[in-house]
C-alpha cells in the first residue's frame, strides 16, 4: 500500500509539472464587504480581514480582479508542497501576493527586481525589502548607497567624484534609513510597487521559480501599463529589463529606466548598478512629466529640500 500511494503521489507531481497546471486561488479583496472567490479548491476557507492574512488566502485590492480572471496565478499548493521536493520556499505563503494590496491607480513607480531573497526570514513579498528585525541585505545596501550618491551627493561617499566634492547643495544630507530594510513606507507613502520577476523562490536557489511566474508577471506589467499609463518603471537587472516589451500605453520609453541589478555579483561590473545614475534619471524623467519625484526617505523629508 505504501508503494502504491507513493506511486500515485509522484505520478500526480509529474502531471502538474509537465502540464504546468494553474489552479485558481480564493481571493478576498480589501474593498469593504466585497468578496470574490474564483475556484475554491482549498479547504481553509476562513473569512479574512484587512489586518490578517493566513495560509492559502490572498488579500488584495479589488482593482486586480480583472488580472486574476485574465491570467490566473500559479497554484500555491503546488509550489509549496508538490514542486519543492521538501525544500523551503520563500517568502511565507501568506506574503506571496502582498504587493497586490496596492490599488492599480495608486502605483506611481514599478520597481522591478529579480526574485525573493533566498535566505530564511528575509523575503516579505516586496522586492528588495526585509522585515525590520533583519539585517539589511547587500543588494539593498547598494540601493541605499546609490540613492545617497545620486540624490544627496555626500562628499564622504566612496563613490563621489572629485568634481562633485565642491557641490554643497546636498552634501550635508543623509538618506534616512531608520526603518532598516523594511521598504513598506516606499509602497504605502510613495506608491512604489515593489515587484519581482518571480514571486517565490527555493531556499538557496536564485532563479529557481522564474519560469513558473513568467507569464503572470508579464501580464501584471501589461495590466499596470494599460490601466495606469502614467506609471514609471525602474527595471533592475536583465530579467527585469526583458519585461520592458510588456509595457504598453501612453507613457512611452521616457517612463522606463533600466539599470543593472544591485546584487554584489552584478553591481560592480562595468555598466552595472553602481554608478548607473538610475535614480537621478528617474527623478529627471518624473520632473519632466510634471509629477512629484519619489521621496526615498523613510521619513517625510524631501532630498531636494534645502
Amino acid at each position: 500500500m505504501y508503494y502504491f500511494l507513493l506511486f500515485l503521489h509522484r505520478t500526480f507531481s509529474f502531471f502538474c509539472l509537465f502540464n504546468k497546471t494553474n489552479f485558481h486561488i480564493p481571493i478576498y479583496t480589501t474593498e469593504d464587504n466585497k468578496q470574490h472567490s474564483m475556484t475554491a479548491y482549498l479547504n481553509d476557507h476562513i473569512v479574512k480581514t484587512k489586518e490578517k492574512q493566513t495560509r492559502g488566502v490572498v488579500i488584495m485590492d479589488a482593482s486586480w480582479l480583472p488580472l486574476w480572471e485574465r491570467c490566473p496565478p500559479p497554484d500555491l499548493d503546488w509550489i509549496y508542497t508538490i514542486s519543492n521536493q521538501h525544500q523551503k520556499v520563500f517568502p511565507p505563503r501568506e506574503h506571496v501576493f502582498r504587493v497586490y494590496n496596492m490599488p492599480v491607480s495608486s502605483i506611481r513607480l514599478v520597481l522591478l527586481g529579480q526574485d525573493p531573497y533566498i535566505r530564511e526570514g528575509q523575503a516579505m513579498g516586496l522586492s528588495f525589502s526585509v522585515p525590520p528585525d533583519q539585517k539589511i541585505p547587500p543588494s539593498l545596501k547598494n540601493i541605499y548607497q546609490q540613492i545617497q550618491y545620486e540624490l544627496y551627493t555626500l562628499s564622504s561617499s566612496s563613490l563621489v567624484k572629485d568634481d562633485d566634492k565642491n557641490n554643497t547643495n546636498n552634501n550635508n544630507k543623509k538618506l534616512d534609513t531608520s526603518c532598516g530594510g523594511d521598504l513598506s513606507s516606499w509602497a504605502e507613502r510613495e506608491g512604489v510597487f515593489l515587484l519581482n520577476t518571480a514571486l517565490t523562490v527555493l531556499e538557496g536557489e536564485s532563479g529557481s521559480h522564474m519560469s513558473i511566474w513568467s507569464n503572470f508577471i508579464d501580464e501584471t506589467i501589461r495590466y499596470i501599463s494599460e490601466r495606469n499609463p502614467n506609471t514609471f518603471f525602474l527595471l533592475l537587472g536583465k530579467p527585469a529589463e526583458q519585461k520592458k516589451k510588456y509595457i504598453v500605453g501612453g507613457g512611452g520609453t521616457d517612463r522606463i529606466i533600466c539599470g543593472g541589478h544591485p546584487s554584489p555579483l552584478a553591481a560592480h561590473r562595468a555598466g552595472g548598478f553602481l554608478g548607473s545614475d538610475v535614480f537621478r534619471r528617474l527623478k529627471a524623467a518624473m520632473e519632466t512629466a510634471g509629477v512629484q519625484p519619489i521621496c526615498w526617505d523613510h521619513h517625510l523629508t524631501d532630498p531636494t529640500d534645502s
